[in-house]
């Protein structure tokens, strides 16, 4: 049976290097709606015609992970600055082109994560959108 997909579902996430600390910064991952994943996969994906048939391959993976985490990141936890005060956590509603109003995470957030960082959580959340629902149940 078919079930709607729920975009308000979200569940906590660590990065690999911070998971042995005592205070970990968790980082609030949730799932994209169904027309903002078909346009951010869309925007960075290529169709190759080879001679055996269709390739379907990812192209800049980077801002594809970007795109992940400015619509997928929901908030943080204990997300401290050099002096260890907290980095508040902003988004703002904004106009996806063909999708439409979506809140997203403020340039100015995005730009406190490092790289890698933002990589590895990006990584997280297109993994999220990609589990079933019933995985997601477990």
């Amino acid at each position: 049976m078919a079930t709607p997909a729920n975009p308000n579902y979200t569940e906590d996430f660590i990065l690999m290097a911070d998971r042995k600390s005592e205070k970990p910064t968790v980082f609030h991952i949730g799932v994209l709606d169904t027309l903002l994943r078909v346009h951010i996969d869309d925007e960075h994906t290529t169709l190759k015609r080879l001679v055996s048939g269709l390739k379907l391959t990812d192209a800049e993976v980077h801002h594809k992970y970007l795109e992940m985490v400015r619509f997928g990141l929901r908030g943080w936890t204990n997300f401290n600055d050099a002096s260890d005060s907290p980095v508040p956590f902003e988004a703002e509603q904004v106009d996806v082109p063909k999708v439409g109003k979506r809140q997203a995470i403020t340039d100015s957030c995005l730009g406190q994560l490092d790289t890698v960082d933002l990589m590895e959580i990006g990584m997280q959340i297109s993994k999220l959108n990609s589990i079933s629902r019933e995985q997601r149940k477990n």
